[in-house]
């Protein structure tokens, strides 16, 4: 029989604490969006498997940031367009996504743990304006219907973003006209 001194019991507890502040958030690998063969790298936060950069499928009514950054930074999207972007088997967060994405902590949200959500800017407004270097928004599906009608042909509405500005990381809900277009990541169904 073998047996086991107090030491190496101490060793395995310590590892297996070590490896579970890991567990959390890890890279999962990468998803290949089948309409234009785009590789993005993923990363499981919790329970849930999130794309580490904002898409970047082009559509026709779809910018970059400076009309060039689109690999590194993504493309911003109206909201009625980031509804059903998402490539098959993938979906635009809801809220409740995006308040568990927070309660990982802020380490699940930086660069090193490879979730990568970095001040991108985004587009629109009447004057066209880019916000950049100090603010990023990804869009949710949970829309309130303040504005009144069906939220997806409104020419205003209130939807919950994921606000990343000097002020912190949060979720918020902010009130919208059909011509701002912000950044989508998406998470596995």
């Amino acid at each position: 029989m073998v047996q086991f001194s107090s030491k190496y019991f101490k060793w395995f507890f310590a590892a297996l604490a070590v490896l579970s502040a890991f567990a959390c958030f890890c890279f999962a690998g990468e998803l290949i969006d089948p309409r234009d063969n785009h590789v993005y790298k993923t990363v499981k936060i919790g329970n849930k498997v999130w794309m580490a950069e904002n898409l970047n499928y082009e559509l026709r009514e779809s910018f970059c940031f400076e009309g060039s950054n689109c690999n590194q930074f993504g493309r911003y999207y109206r909201w009625k367009d980031a509804l059903n972007i998402c490539p098959a088997g993938w979906h635009l967060p809801v809220k409740g996504e995006l308040d568990a994405l927070l309660s990982a902590g802020p380490k699940a949200l930086k660069n090193s743990n490879g979730f990568n959500l970095q001040q991108t800017g985004c587009f629109g407004g009447q004057d066209a304006i880019v916000y950049d270097a100090d603010r990023s928004f990804l869009w949710s599906a949970t829309s309130v219907d303040e504005c009144g009608g069906d939220a997806a042909e409104m020419e205003c509405f209130y939807a919950y973003v994921l606000r990343n500005s000097h002020f912190g990381v949060s979720v918020v809900e902010e009130y919208f006209d059909a011509d701002v277009f912000y950044s989508v990541r998406c998470v596995k169904d």
